[in-house]
């Protein structure tokens, strides 16, 4: 069974996606922020990180930078719903430091389910 750590401020937001993991056969651990994420990745070496963007503390960027510096094959997908950009700027810069997918919040359970079987099959 493979590992997914769910990384996002948004309390809704990471138990639903939590939830739809869970129920496909994952096991999931989750994280407030980047900084619990960068920790939990550190200490549990999860199979894939789903990480929102937008955080207080460590923002996702900072933490996939870190992530990456660390284990270059990491597998994450970068979340964002945008705020003050769009959703796809964001998105578009965690492609670029090294996010091997992104989803543009709101996504359906499909989308979910499918980008993480897709990056952990």
């Amino acid at each position: 069974m493979s590992t997914v750590l769910v990384v996002d401020d948004d309390e809704k937001i990471r138990k639903f996606v939590s939830m739809v993991l869970k129920k496909e056969g994952f096991y999931v651990a989750e994280a407030r922020n980047g900084q619990e994420g960068f920790f939990m990745y550190n200490t549990q070496s999860p199979d894939l990180v789903l990480i929102d963007i937008i955080m207080p503390e460590k923002d996702g960027l900072s933490a996939i930078r870190e992530i990456k510096a660390i284990n270059g094959m990491a597998k994450v997908v970068a979340m964002s719903g945008g705020l003050v950009l769009t959703p796809d700027a964001y998105l578009d810069e965690a492609k670029e430091i090294g996010a091997d997918c992104v989803l543009s919040k709101p996504f359906d359970r499909r989308k979910l389910v499918e980008t993480v079987q897709n990056l952990l099959l």
